[in-house]
């Protein structure tokens, strides 16, 4: 019975050493199913959201970013990643990359993070179809920022770095949803910009996904269309925000000096702020990874009731653990100024 037993173990182990493994596939949130690499060790962003949360988590096997950092990027990025090179971009408006272009950067994998729309499909269906290599597009809502690390985990191989940027960003969605929850009413915000400032800067406006994950109201004027210049004091002081965020420090600088402005009592109680933008911007450009620290930053300022937050720790532990970078007392007053 024993040697019957042994040769059964044995033909089994010749067996599985002659049929080749299966192939892993992945299903990505547009339900569509992708056969993985074996090894996963150049990885393709195909738009910023992507880039900024891959270089969270496995910077190491990011070809590179989409477009080139600026200086002042730079210097709130970790060291071995700011001279990444430009890979180019497959997504939006400034795309400059086509199928010829990606096999030449022989990727193994190409990773979109964003909104699920009908185009991103196709394009994630040509560009694989063309080029032969995987394409996966993941859901970048805010939501589901948690499941995003979860699966980038598991593509990337991220292993024990990937499990705790998955329960940090778990809890850190819970704390806010808690202090949203214990509050009196939702929290009501004027975002003051200008016709004239960069959309790098904010001109955008504040992501709407950023609002509802907070349960706040945005001023809806004029300004959301044209900019700062079309809304008036008076406009702004009926609406009665909790506070103003300016898109730039300059904004907001102008706003806390100008005697008319005093008739906003956020204004008039010192609360404008300006919209940190470093290395991306708290608010939502792009909306991704980088809306996180926004949130936590906008939360604690709308909701300020217990348990308080030690906001600058905070800050300097969201760098730490998804920028890669501990920041100096000079890094931290530059994004809290004014």
């Amino acid at each position: 019975m024993r040697r019957v037993t042994v040769l059964a173990l044995v033909a089994l182990t010749v067996t599985a050493w002659l049929v080749p493994a299966q192939a892993a596939e992945f299903t990505d949130s547009l339900g569509r199913t992708v056969t993985l690499p074996d090894t996963v060790a150049r990885v393709l962003p195909a738009g910023p959201p992507a880039a900024v949360a891959i270089y969270t988590l496995a910077p190491e096997k990011m070809i590179g970013w989409v477009k080139p950092l600026e200086d002042e990027q730079k210097e709130f990025i970790g060291e071995t990643y700011r001279s990444l090179p430009v890979a180019g971009r497959l997504t939006g408006k400034e795309a400059d990359l086509d199928a010829a272009a990606v096999k030449a950067l022989k990727p193994d994998l190409i990773i979109d993070v964003g909104d699920l729309k009908p185009q991103y499909r196709a394009l994630a269906d040509k560009i694989q179809s063309e080029t032969g290599i995987p394409y996966v597009v993941l859901d970048g809502g805010i939501a589901q920022a948690a499941a995003l690390y979860a699966q980038l985990t598991e593509l990337l191989g991220a292993g024990m770095r990937g499990d705790l940027l998955t329960l940090q960003t778990t809890s850190m969605l819970d704390e806010i949803a808690a202090r949203k929850s214990g509050a009196i009413r939702p929290g009501r915000v004027y975002y003051a910009q200008s016709r004239d400032t960069p959309p790098s800067m904010g001109r955008v406006g504040i992501d709407p996904a950023i609002l509802d994950a907070l349960g706040a109201v945005g001023f809806q004027g004029e300004h959301a269309a044209s900019g700062h210049g079309n809304v008036t004091p008076g406009q702004v002081a009926d609406f009665n925000p909790d506070i103003v965020v300016a898109s730039t420090g300059k904004i907001a600088r102008m706003i806390a000096r100008d005697p008319a402005w005093r008739a906003v009592p956020a204004v008039a109680a010192g609360r404008v702020f300006a919209a940190p933008q470093l290395p991306w911007a708290w608010l939502g450009s792009p909306p991704g990874i980088n809306r996180l620290i926004g949130l936590e930053w906008l939360s604690a300022l709308l909701y300020p009731q217990e348990p308080k937050r030690d906001l600058a720790a905070d800050v300097r532990g969201f760098y730490r653990n998804y920028y890669r970078l501990a920041l100096t007392d000079a890094q931290l007053q530059k994004l809290f100024a004014p």
